[in-house]
C-alpha cells in the first residue's frame, strides 16, 4: 500500500484478514469476543486534512462492512488525527454507528507530532464528552530512524514511543483536563509501569508544568492482528494505576451495544 508521494508501507500479512484463523485461536484460548482496530501504516495521518477525512470515513465503512455479520468482533474506528476538528467530527459519527471506540497512533502527523498539541484539543474534548474509549498504539518506525535496523523497532522502539507519548499526555494534564475519555495503552503501557516513581519525582520537583495524576483502571497488551486489515486486542482484567490493559472482559463498558455475547471472567490474572 502507498499514499501519493510517500514510500510503500510494509507488506500486509494475510493473517490480518483471516477471521477463521482468528476465531480458531480465540476458541483455543477461551476468548469470546475481541475488539479489532486498523493497521496503523494505513491510517493516512500524513495525508492533507481533507483527504485524511475522506480516507478515515472510507476505512471505517470497510471495517463496519467487513465485520457486519461477525458476532465475535467489534471494530475500533480510525480518525483523521492530523486535524483535531475533523477527528472530533468522525468520532461523533462512529459513536452513533456502534463502534467500540477509536484506535489512534502516537504520532498524529504520521512520522511526527505530539498528542498533547493544542490543535488536537477538540478531538480530546469530543472523546471526553462522548465518554469514548481511545486505544493508543505506537507507530511503526516511531519517528526514530535509529531503530530501523536490527529489529530495534520491536525491541525498543515501540516501548520508547509509547512511553514518550503517554508521558506527554500525563505531564500536560490531559487526563485531568479531559476526564470523560477512557484511555487504553497498548504494549503494556510502555516503560511507565516501571518508571512511575521517576514520573512522580519529576512532578514533585516542579519540572512538570501541570499535575499528572491520571485516572486509570487497567493494564493493556495487544495480540497479533486480524480482520480487514486490523490489529486486535484481547482483554484480561487487572488493576493498574495508569491506563494500560490486557483483559478478557472488555475495558470498554459500552463497547458492544449491538453484539451481545457471553463474557468469561478469568479466575486469576494472567499475563
Amino acid at each position: 500500500m502507498q499514499f501519493p508521494g510517500a514510500q510503500p508501507t510494509r507488506p500486509i500479512s494475510p493473517k490480518l484478514s483471516d477471521l477463521a484463523d482468528r476465531r480458531a485461536w480465540m476458541d483455543r484460548n477461551g476468548i469470546d469476543h475481541q475488539l479489532v482496530g486498523g493497521w496503523l501504516d494505513s491510517f493516512g495521518y500524513e495525508l492533507p486534512a481533507g483527504e485524511g477525512l475522506a480516507w478515515s470515513r472510507f476505512y471505517n465503512d470497510c471495517l463496519e462492512e467487513g465485520l457486519a455479520e461477525e458476532t465475535r468482533f467489534t471494530p475500533l474506528a480510525t480518525v483523521p488525527l492530523q486535524h483535531g476538528g475533523l477527528a472530533a467530527e468522525v468520532l461523533a459519527e462512529v459513536r452513533e454507528r456502534g463502534f467500540g471506540g477509536v484506535m489512534i497512533g502516537t504520532l498524529p502527523k504520521g512520522n511526527a507530532g505530539n498528542l498533547d498539541d493544542p490543535s488536537l484539543d477538540s478531538f480530546w474534548q469530543a472523546a471526553s464528552d462522548l465518554e469514548m474509549a481511545v486505544f493508543l498504539h505506537p507507530m511503526f518506525l516511531c519517528g526514530e530512524p535509529r531503530v530501523a535496523d536490527y529489529d530495534l523497532v520491536n525491541a525498543i522502539g515501540r516501548l520508547a514511543d509509547t512511553s514518550i507519548a503517554v508521558s506527554r499526555l500525563l505531564f500536560s494534564g490531559h487526563l485531568l483536563k479531559f476526564p470523560g475519555m477512557k484511555l487504553v495503552i497498548s504494549h503494556g503501557g510502555g516503560a511507565l509501569p516501571t518508571r512511575s516513581d521517576a514520573s512522580r519525582a519529576t512532578t514533585r520537583s516542579g519540572r512538570a508544568s501541570t499535575p499528572t495524576r491520571a485516572r486509570a483502571s487497567r493494564r493493556c497488551t495487544s495480540t497479533p492482528a486480524c480482520s480487514t486489515p486490523t490489529r486486535s486486542s484481547t482483554w484480561r482484567r487487572r488493576p493498574a494505576r495508569v491506563a494500560s490493559c490486557s483483559a478478557r472482559t472488555s475495558p470498554f463498558p459500552s463497547a458492544i451495544p449491538s453484539r451481545k455475547k457471553r463474557w468469561k471472567e478469568p479466575t486469576s490474572p494472567t499475563q
